[in-house]
């Protein structure tokens, strides 16, 4: 008897560890090519669906994390999240790496401009992937939408909103067929409650 409960004190533990939310894992590597020569981490910060409890459902964010160069005390990190809504990581990734290695080649200069080194200094950058973009999980696409470019080139305004709305309903549908629920992807749930749970 003693043994079984002790089995059972085991497996109930494990069962809460595993869904302690939220909960951030690092991963090995990285989802997306890192070109800067400065220590970071890639992971995913898994964050309840909805807020208020009503589902158990959960979403993971992918998150890539520069740690801050300096040898003094940490402060506060600083987050980066595309705007649209719904971009990617990627975009702004992109961006900071692209800065980042111009100050750091500008070592030898007597007098090097270099504000994103100097907010590295006591900050980690954090970037993420918003809900429903590249590498954060589930990755809501509507490729009917993505082909519309030249399909509505030569249309009037009116027709080519009206091709929009259709072709994005059409994915609307077909999520909910999946029962994916869209509100789970809004603005508020994205920035600022993501925001609270990566930072946590």
């Amino acid at each position: 008897l003693i043994a079984l409960l002790g089995i059972l004190t085991v497996l109930v533990g494990t069962t809460v560890a595993q869904q302690e939310i939220p909960r951030y894992e690092a991963i090995e590597g990285c989802f997306t090519e890192i070109t800067i020569d400065l220590d970071y981490e890639c992971g995913f910060v898994t964050v309840p669906e909805f807020y208020d409890g009503h589902t158990d459902g959960t979403i993971r964010l992918a998150v890539v994390r520069i740690f801050a160069v300096g040898d003094g005390e940490t402060r506060s990190p600083i987050s980066f999240m595309d705007g649209g809504p719904g971009g990617s990581l990627l975009t702004n990734l992109g961006l900071e790496q692209f800065s980042l290695s111009n100050e750091l080649s500008m070592a030898d200069d007597p007098e090097p401009t270099t504000p994103v080194l100097d907010m590295l200094e006591t900050r980690d950058f954090v970037l993420f992937s918003q809900r429903g973009t590249q590498f954060s999980e589930p990755v809501l696409v509507c490729e009917e939408s993505d082909n519309l470019g030249a399909a509505t080139i030569e249309l009037d305004f009116e027709a080519q909103l009206k091709i929009t709305r259709d072709v994005l309903q059409i994915c609307v549908d077909a999520y909910a067929a999946d029962d994916v629920d869209l509100n789970a992807f809004n603005n508020f749930a994205n920035a600022s409650l993501s925001l609270h749970h990566i930072f946590k």
